[in-house]
């Protein structure tokens, strides 16, 4: 061994050497597609797939059929070929997404291809997986948008050995690679299994409840069907108020959000720019309110937006805060229009060009409601039940690091000659 004389690489093989990136490959931008252009490009008759940054995934694959293609003889874009390697080299994804093409590709301006006619470039690709060389790429980040510059990426260092050797790596990491690849995307299967898992368990038993052989009526509610005889149904307004209380005082600042369908705190003096001067017209809420995100329904039908506060706090009042009208156990009812929402329910109630949907919007719609004691019942069976499968599905998610966590380190260690093949 010798040294690299690379901080973050130390010691590599005597036979190895060390390069500039720029030296030993090409590197250069695509071209961009404006929005409104974009239906020019649908044909795929003599063409090759348009590859644009939000096309290649951070598992490192990418989506060929995203419906964009470029004429083979239209020689205004430039190709990116396969077996080279692209990379975002300039936003949120910049050093993130990596992927080896399979085929010929035209490609976007934020995306770089790197491609040798000196070294492997499945070797290339496998060097820029590589805490190697992401450790050089965050070094030379700059700018409001961030990126690196051609010209730095071309100064980046990689250790090369024998084209030999460079075989012997890329064909030994296809296969361990491909390996670990196929644990990692069965383990993210059965993730998403828990938490529809999850999902049906809840909306079984606060519709159906945890008596099988109870006599059943039909509940007049589409997404619900059937309900327990002895269940009554009532509209959101005769069970919740909108609350409308102000921090007008500023008596509190415990700051809340509700993010992915649960209810955080937040840093009140976080400096990121998109929180107000004050906060006086935020609400004050309390443990057992219910906030719900109701608007921009038209464009995002991924979020969670129901959630269920556990703390006294302030939040937008652009979120609406319900709150019961008798002093009940509020979880119950969470769990119902967290199942609503689920159910996709909110969509196309609302109103408007992004679809807000308003409290006055919401509050003729229907809730079942069980006996008291039946509701205390729901709760804890779903809260015992709902923590063994969250149980079940952290082990996964720190199945997932650790996995992915041995890929990187696997692949750093044969790239640097710290791991014979």
């Amino acid at each position: 061994m010798k040294d690299s004389g690379i901080e973050w690489i130390e010691d590599i093989p005597v036979d190895w050497e060390v390069r500039k990136l720029g030296n030993v490959a090409a590197l250069y931008i695509g071209n961009s597609i404006k929005d409104n252009e974009k239906d020019n490009y649908a044909d795929e008759n003599q063409a090759i797939p348009y590859i644009g940054t939000r096309d290649v995934n951070l598992d490192n694959t990418i989506n060929y059929s995203n419906g964009m293609y470029v004429k083979k003889d239209d020689l205004s874009f430039k190709r990116a070929y396969q077996s080279s390697t692209l990379v975002c080299i300039e936003g949120g994804s910049a050093g993130r997404k990596i992927a080896n093409l399979e085929q010929e590709v035209a490609f976007g301006n934020k995306l770089c291809c790197i491609d040798s006619k000196v070294i492997l470039n499945k070797y290339i690709y496998y060097y820029v997986l590589s805490p190697s060389f992401s450790s050089g790429f965050y070094a030379r980040i700059t700018g409001l948008i961030p990126g690196v510059t051609l010209s730095e990426l071309g100064q980046i260092e990689i250790v090369i050995p024998s084209i030999k050797t460079q075989q012997k790596i890329a064909n030994l990491l296809d296969k361990k690679v491909a390996e670990i690849d196929h644990i990692l995307n069965k383990t993210k299967e059965s993730i998403e299994e828990y938490k529809k898992y999850k999902q049906s368990i809840i909306t079984e038993t606060v519709t159906k409840g945890l008596n099988p052989d109870v006599e059943m009526k039909d509940s007049g509610i589409e997404w619900v069907g059937e309900i327990p005889n002895n269940w009554e149904i009532n509209s959101l307004n005769q069970v919740f108020t909108q609350l409308k209380n102000k921090n007008i005082t500023m008596q509190e600042a415990n700051l809340l959000s509700l993010s992915y369908g649960k209810i955080i705190r937040k840093d009140i003096n976080s400096t990121d720019g998109l929180l107000p001067e004050n906060f006086s017209n935020y609400n004050v809420i309390d443990t057992g309110d219910i906030v719900l995100r109701l608007t921009d329904l038209q464009n995002d039908h991924t979020s969670l937006r129901v959630g269920y506060v556990n703390e006294k706090g302030i939040i937008t009042s652009a979120y609406i805060t319900l709150r019961s009208k008798e002093r009940i156990n509020t979880e119950y009812f969470y769990l119902f229009l967290h199942s609503f929402d689920i159910y996709k329910g909110f969509y196309g109630l609302g109103s408007g060009v992004r679809q807000n949907l308003t409290f006055d919007g919401l509050k003729y719609l229907k809730l079942i409601i069980p006996p008291a004691a039946e509701q205390l019942d729901i709760i804890k069976y779903l809260d015992k039940k709902c923590s063994e499968i969250d149980n079940l599905t952290y082990q996964k998610q720190t199945l997932l690091t650790e996995l992915e966590s041995y890929k990187s380190s696997l692949i750093y260690e044969y790239v640097t000659g710290k791991r014979k093949v």
